[in-house]
């Protein structure tokens, strides 16, 4: 919309030239996540302040700043700030203490941060948190099965596939799932490829 008079009519909108209007949260010249009102300045660091709430997704990360929660935590799409602790925290205690609440379907959530499988072991694209507050692999990436160890590892020798999850088979092992004088095979997605 165009400023009248230099100023914008609504404050959900402001204006860089005096000449047109962008609403506060403008992807391209506002600040995204910004909810409501905002102030625009060239005489600061953060020429663009948002002055009310931040949009879900995003967090204050600094005085009128919004900022994407997975810029803060990589995998969280939905958090906030706690001024408690827990008691058995251990670690540099700050004023407020970011807490995600929601994390990406490939990442799981442990003490309020977001962490990818493959962070805590190589090659593990699914994983859940046991008993004992520990990162079990349930699922291997592409090329890759579990061992009796939960230990994501990957067939050495070229005429060997994975089958299932857990088991790494030669192609002409008859009695473990493969083909009788079968000398080379790959596995595609779901599918093997027999040769």
């Amino acid at each position: 919309s165009i400023a009248q008079n230099g100023k914008c009519i609504k404050n959900t909108l402001f204006t860089p030239d005096n000449k047109y209007c962008y609403e506060c949260n403008n992807k391209d010249i506002g600040m995204p996540g910004c909810k409501g009102s905002c102030s625009f300045s060239l005489k600061r660091n953060d020429i663009i302040k948002c002055e009310g709430e931040c949009e879900n997704g995003y967090i204050e990360s600094s005085e009128g700043v919004c900022e994407p929660c997975d810029n803060i935590n990589k995998g969280c799409y939905e958090c906030h700030y706690e001024n408690e602790y827990p008691k058995d925290y251990i670690g540099i205690k700050t004023k407020r203490r970011f807490v995600c609440d929601l994390c990406e379907d490939d990442y799981i959530k442990n003490d309020g941060k977001c962490y990818h499988c493959s962070d805590n072991q190589k090659n593990c694209e699914n994983c859940v948190i046991n008993s004992n507050n520990e990162f079990t692999c349930t699922k291997c990436g592409s090329g890759y099965y579990l061992d009796q160890n939960e230990i994501c590892q990957k067939c050495n020798l070229k005429d060997q596939f994975i089958l299932g999850t857990n088991k790494c088979v030669q192609c002409n092992d008859f009695d473990n799932g493969g083909i009788k004088g079968c000398k080379y095979c790959e596995k595609n997605e779901d599918e093997i490829i027999w040769i």
